[in-house]
């Protein structure tokens, strides 16, 4: 198989130190550079694969950056499927928090200084906190 300019073996993926395979396996391609021996195993996406979509390859030093793809962009993860959130449900939400953060900002705009300085002097006299 020809990648990127890169001719690959896909090869079956060998077990991690634990002795199992991460679920990522299942979902996509082990890759193996035919020339340079010494490189890292790569993982490529199936499901971009067989869609004919920019293909997604990740070297193997971690999975966690094909479980990241997986979740994203196919809405899956070890479990099974991810459900999808709504965009109106997130649209809300980034709503109820404008709507907040405005409450707060206006709640702030009221303080009367005047009357603030006047609790503030009566609070240090009170606790008779000096000034030396």
């Amino acid at each position: 198989m020809k990648l990127k300019g890169i001719e690959y073996d896909v090869i079956e993926k060998p077990p991690n130190k634990r002795g199992g395979t991460s679920w990522i396996w299942e979902e996509g391609y082990c890759l193996k550079n035919r020339l340079d021996t010494d490189a890292k195993l790569t993982w490529m996406c199936k499901r971009c694969y067989t869609k004919n979509r920019v293909i997604r390859t990740h070297l193997m030093t971690t999975t966690n950056n094909s479980i990241v793809h997986m979740k994203q962009k196919h809405f899956i993860d070890k479990n099974g499927a991810v459900p999808r959130r709504d965009v109106r449900i997130l649209q809300q939400q980034a709503a109820e928090q404008q709507a907040k953060t405005a409450a707060a900002v206006r709640t702030w705009t009221k303080l009367d200084l005047t009357r603030f300085q006047e609790l503030l002097i009566r609070w240090i006299v009170m606790m008779h906190i000096t000034f030396s």
